[in-house]
């Protein structure tokens, strides 16, 4: 398994003679094309976890708009401006009983940057952390991401360690099964 900025190519490499490329998923394969990730623009993948039968990949995804120039000046564009609103961490679940096709199975996710995650026997631990944001008088809440779509976290599941005297950030904690 190589991962690769923008896909994931899974290879035969045993025997080194027979050296083949078995499958390639690519970022946009990461999740389901049926609308329920509308405005979720895939960034990157950020590491793999496999088991005989399972693969799962971690990815970064974001919500932006493209930037206008309205200065008055001119600029050469080689990427897309883009001002984000928000930062995804997702994980994606694969069925890899044949190897030579991979099945996406489902991604579900969450808001914040990627930290890191754990494996442990079939269940995938993931951790993000999302910024703090004040809208008027409203926090913004961190967000999940499932095949419904993108929804707010109900405040009631969200915990906090009183003897925190100041917090910039939330730490947004997932698992996987």
């Amino acid at each position: 398994y190589l991962l690769s900025p923008g896909k994931l190519t899974i290879v035969e490499a045993y025997p080194p003679e027979g050296l083949s490329i078995v499958s390639v998923i690519y970022l946009a394969d990461l999740i389901d094309k049926k609308g329920e990730a509308e405005g979720l623009i895939m960034s990157s993948m950020q590491g793999i976890f496999v088991n005989p039968d399972r693969l799962v990949v971690i990815s970064q995804a974001y919500e932006g708009d493209e930037a206008q120039a309205d200065d008055g000046f001119y600029y050469i564009q080689i990427y897309p401006r883009v001002i984000l609103r928000s930062y995804y961490t997702l994980l994606s679940v694969f069925d890899i009983e044949e190897v030579g096709s991979p099945r996406l199975l489902f991604t579900v996710g969450m808001s914040g940057h990627y930290s890191t995650s754990r494996m442990i026997g079939d269940n995938v631990y993931l951790v993000s952390q999302s910024t703090i944001w004040r809208s008027g008088d409203d926090i913004l809440l961190p967000e999940v991401y499932d095949r419904h779509g993108l929804r707010e976290l109900d405040v009631g599941k969200i915990h906090y360690d009183p003897q925190t005297m100041e917090s910039h950030s939330f730490v947004n904690l997932m698992a996987v099964d």
